[in-house]
C-alpha cells in the first residue's frame, strides 16, 4: 500500500474543497460533455520543484484522453493566499481532484487508497510509451463519470537555450489540446456544488453527510432538475474551440475568461428547517 500524500494535507479552513462552478467560453475531442471511464488516476511531480499533479486517464468511446491537473504549488502546498482578500484558499486544481474523488467514492482525495501500478506512458527520452511505476488512486479506477471537455488551441513552445530557471517561448506554431473543465456523476449532469446547495435547501449539512459516508446516497437521490450548470456550459461552449494562443486572443470571439456561474462552494451549512434523517434510507 502506497501512502496518500494528501492525507492530512493542510487545506484552507474557509474552503470546502469543492471546485467552483465556472463557465469559460470557449487530434482533440470537440468541446462537449462525454461519458467516460476512469482507466487510471495517478500522481506525477515536477522535476524542478515540489509541485504535484494528478493525471487522470479517461476512456471516451474507446479513445483515450489524459488530463493533467496541478494540485499543489512549487512548495508542495495545496493552498495559496488570495491577493485581494488575503484569505487562504485551496488551489483550484486541488478542488477539482477533490471533487472528482467525492463524486466517485464519497470520500475526499486525502482519504483514497493508493497502490503502485505499472502503466504504459509516454517517455520523453525514449520518445515512446514505456511501462512506468506510478502511485495510483485505485478506488477511482474503472469508475464511470461524465466530463465537460473543451477543445483549445495553444502555442507550441521551445526551451530558451541557456535559461536558468528554464524558460520557454512560442515557436510560431500551434497545437490542439483538450482540457477537462468539469466532472459530473455517471448518470446525471449535476455538479457537486449544485448537490451541496440542494442539501442546504433541505436543511442538512453537506459536510456532515460526507463525514457520515452518505454522500453517494445523496448524489443518487438528487433530482437532475437541480442542475443548470451543464446546460448553460453547453449553450456557451458546445462545438467551439477556445483559442489560447498569443495570436488568437482568448476564446472563440475574444470573449475573455468567461464568467462565474455560481460562487457558492457548498460549505458546511445547516438550514433553519432541518429535515432530520432525510438521507438515512
Amino acid at each position: 500500500m502506497t501512502q496518500n500524500i494528501f492525507a492530512g494535507a493542510k487545506t484552507a479552513k474557509n474552503d470546502s474543497g469543492i471546485e467552483e462552478d465556472f463557465i469559460r467560453s470557449g487530434g482533440a475531442f470537440e468541446t462537449d460533455i462525454y461519458k467516460a471511464t476512469i482507466k487510471a488516476a495517478f500522481n506525477r511531480g515536477s522535476s524542478r520543484s515540489k509541485a504535484m499533479s494528478i493525471v487522470v486517464m479517461l476512456d471516451i468511446g474507446g479513445r483515450e484522453l489524459l488530463s493533467q491537473t496541478w494540485v499543489s504549488n512549487a512548495d508542495g502546498d495545496v493552498t495559496y493566499t488570495d491577493k485581494k482578500t488575503k484569505e487562504q484558499k485551496n488551489i483550484p486544481g486541488f478542488n477539482q481532484m477533490n471533487t472528482l474523488a467525492l463524486l466517485v467514492t464519497g470520500k475526499a482525495l486525502g482519504e483514497l487508497s493508493m497502490e503502485e501500478r505499472s502503466l504504459k506512458l509516454w517517455d520523453n527520452q525514449a520518445k515512446a510509451e514505456v511501462l512506468q511505476a506510478v502511485d495510483c488512486y485505485v478506488e477511482l479506477m474503472g469508475e464511470e463519470v461524465q466530463v465537460a471537455v473543451q477543445k483549445q488551441i495553444l502555442d507550441k513552445e521551445k526551451l530558451i537555450e541557456g535559461s536558468n530557471p528554464p524558460k520557454y517561448e512560442p515557436t510560431g506554431e500551434t497545437r490542439e489540446v483538450n482540457e477537462v473543465i468539469k466532472y459530473f456523476p455517471a448518470d446525471k449532469r449535476v455538479t457537486l456544488t449544485e448537490v451541496a446547495q440542494w442539501v442546504k435547501s433541505m436543511g442538512e449539512s453537506f459536510d456532515d453527510l460526507v463525514e457520515n459516508g452518505k454522500l453517494l446516497k445523496v448524489i443518487n437521490k438528487a433530482p437532475e432538475e437541480i442542475g443548470s450548470y451543464a446546460e448553460k456550459w453547453l449553450t456557451q461552449n458546445q462545438g467551439q474551440t477556445w483559442d489560447r494562443s498569443r495570436s488568437g486572443g482568448s476564446g472563440p470571439a475574444s470573449s475573455g475568461e468567461g464568467k462565474s456561474f455560481s460562487k457558492s462552494e457548498g460549505g458546511s451549512t445547516s438550514g433553519s428547517k432541518k429535515a432530520s434523517g432525510l438521507f438515512d434510507d
